[in-house]
C-alpha cells in the first residue's frame, strides 16, 4: 500500500451506525409526540374543568311515602314495597284507561331563569316510542321520551319530531333522570345517571305550572304508546346545585 492510499471502509459498519441513528431519531420523536399529547390533555383537562354549581336548593321534594296525596291520577297505584334506595314509589300502568298517568299542579308556581327537575324511573318494558314526564310552562310544554328502542329524548309538542341522544334506558332498572331548564340561555338539557346528554334550543318561559309522569301524548309524529307500567319516585324540582359539574371524562363516556 502506497503512502497516497487509504484504507476501504467497513460498509457493514456505515450501515449499522445509518441504522442506530433512525433508531435514535425515532424514538425522540415518539417521545416528543408523547409529550405533546400529555400537553394538550393538561391544558384541555384545565379549560374543561368544570364551573362549581351552587348548593342544592330544593323547592319541590315528593317521595311517595304517604300514598299519591294531592296527585292527580288516571291509572296510577302507591307502592310500598318497591323503591329507589328504599323509598316507597308509585306505578302507572295501562290497566283500565288508555291515558294513564299523573300529574301535580304546583300552587303557588315555580319561578326562575333556571331550574332543575329530577326523577327516578324504572321501565317495566318498552312499548314503543312512549312519554315519560312532561312539564308544562306558561309559553308551553317540554317532554322527556324514548323511542322504540328505549333512547332517550325531548320533544316540545305531540306533533312535533322529537330530539334524541345516544343514551337509552334499560329495562327493569331505576334511573335517574333530569331536565335542566336555562331561560336566559334559551336552552334546555337532558341528564342521564348525571350525564349530560343531550342541549337544545328552547325559547319558552317560566314559570313552571304542572308535571305529568307517564303517558301524556298519544301517537304524533313519533307514534308514541302508552306505557305498559312504568314506577316513579324521588321527584325534586330546584337549582343547579342538583346536577353533576361534568368533567371531560363525563363527556368522553357520553361520546362512547
Amino acid at each position: 500500500m502506497s503512502q497516497y492510499e487509504f484504507p476501504e471502509k467497513n460498509p457493514k459498519k456505515k450501515f449499522r451506525k445509518k441504522k442506530h441513528w433512525k433508531k435514535c431519531c425515532k424514538k425522540k420523536c415518539l417521545i416528543s409526540l408523547l409529550l405533546i399529547f400529555l400537553f394538550v390533555i393538561i391544558i384541555l383537562c384545565h379549560c374543561l374543568k368544570p364551573m362549581p354549581y351552587p348548593p342544592a336548593e330544593i323547592w319541590f321534594e315528593e317521595e311517595f311515602e304517604e300514598g299519591l296525596g294531592d296527585w292527580e291520577y288516571l291509572d296510577a297505584q302507591w307502592i310500598d314495597n318497591d323503591g329507589a334506595k328504599d323509598n316507597t314509589s308509585v306505578r302507572v300502568a295501562r290497566d283500565e284507561y288508555l291515558t294513564p298517568n299523573l300529574n301535580y299542579t304546583f300552587d303557588p308556581v315555580i319561578e326562575g331563569e333556571e331550574m332543575v327537575i329530577e326523577f327516578y324511573m324504572k321501565l317495566e318494558e318498552i312499548p314503543g316510542a312512549t312519554t315519560l314526564a312532561s312539564l308544562d310552562f306558561s309559553t308551553g310544554e317540554i317532554t322527556a321520551v324514548i323511542d322504540g328502542d328505549g333512547y332517550l329524548g325531548l320533544s316540545f309538542g305531540l306533533f312535533e319530531p322529537a330530539q334524541y341522544s345516544t343514551k337509552k334506558l334499560k329495562v327493569g332498572k331505576w334511573e335517574k333522570i333530569q331536565i335542566y331548564i336555562n331561560t336566559s340561555e334559551d336552552q334546555v338539557s337532558l341528564y342521564h345517571n348525571d350525564l349530560k346528554i343531550l342541549t337544545t334550543d328552547w325559547s319558552g318561559a317560566t314559570p313552571l305550572l304542572k308535571i305529568w309522569l307517564g303517558t301524556v301524548w298519544l301517537y304524533g309524529a313519533e307514534n308514541y304508546q302508552p306505557t305498559s307500567g312504568t314506577y316513579y319516585d324521588a321527584i325534586r324540582i330546584g337549582n343547579t346545585g342538583l346536577l353533576k359539574p361534568q368533567t371531560l371524562c363525563d363527556k368522553i363516556r357520553v361520546v362512547f
